[in-house]
């Protein structure tokens, strides 16, 4: 535990080491998915902006496999989807950002490309989305807290949260909220864990009224 406790420190001394820079670079607009969301709301009308493009118009994953380049050839020749065309953002911004990012040194990783599920929130559904994702998600983890009774719902609480908090940092990597079998498991249990709760909270109210 000692050797743990040691390898912990040094761990978090680490990342802990990389938030300047990692500051910097998002003031000085250096990462692909921040880059690419600054280019929409700079290149949008406000309602766009409110509302998104539309679905399989901005990054989602149905965006980039429109473009005919996500499976296979990079010219997109090798791979045409049949009634489906990439929308003008993408083609005027997108694209060119998509595959600079792709010839990059590191470009096999998830976190020097452009895609995000949040990204794809932002520029498909709006602000307007995000921000009542923001407000539910808020919602949620208040109306978790409240039905904490006891010790084992305290316990289930934190696996609730962890989970949520999981799937929430898993839509700033990539497009993974738009992988079945990525996210099927973790909502399955926290309908369980949530259902768990609730229901226990009900029977400690309905206890304290008799």
């Amino acid at each position: 535990s000692f050797l743990m406790v040691i390898f912990i420190k040094l761990l978090l001394n680490a990342n802990f080491a990389q938030l300047g820079n990692t500051a910097g670079y998002l003031l000085e607009n250096r990462y692909p998915k921040t880059k690419v969301l600054y280019t929409f709301y700079k290149n949008n009308d406000t309602i766009s902006k409110i509302i998104g493009i539309g679905p399989g118009q901005g990054i989602s994953r149905a965006s980039f496999i429109s473009s005919g380049k996500y499976f296979g050839s990079a010219t997109g020749q090798n791979n045409p989807i049949p009634f489906s065309k990439p929308s003008e953002f993408f083609n005027k911004y997108v694209d060119e950002m998509w595959q600079t990012s792709l010839k990059s040194n590191v470009g096999s990783s998830t976190s020097s490309q452009i895609q995000s599920s949040w990204g794809a929130i932002l520029t498909e559904l709006g602000l307007l989305t995000f921000f009542i994702i923001i407000v539910f998600i808020v919602f949620l983890t208040i109306k978790i807290k409240r039905s904490i009774n006891t010790e084992l719902d305290r316990n289930l609480a934190f696996g609730f949260s962890s989970i949520l908090f999981y799937l929430l940092f898993m839509g700033v990597q990539q497009n993974y909220w738009e992988v079945s079998q990525a996210i099927f498991i973790p909502i399955i249990l926290l309908k369980i864990i949530y259902s768990i709760l609730i229901n226990n909270n009900r029977l400690v109210w309905k206890n304290n009224e008799q």
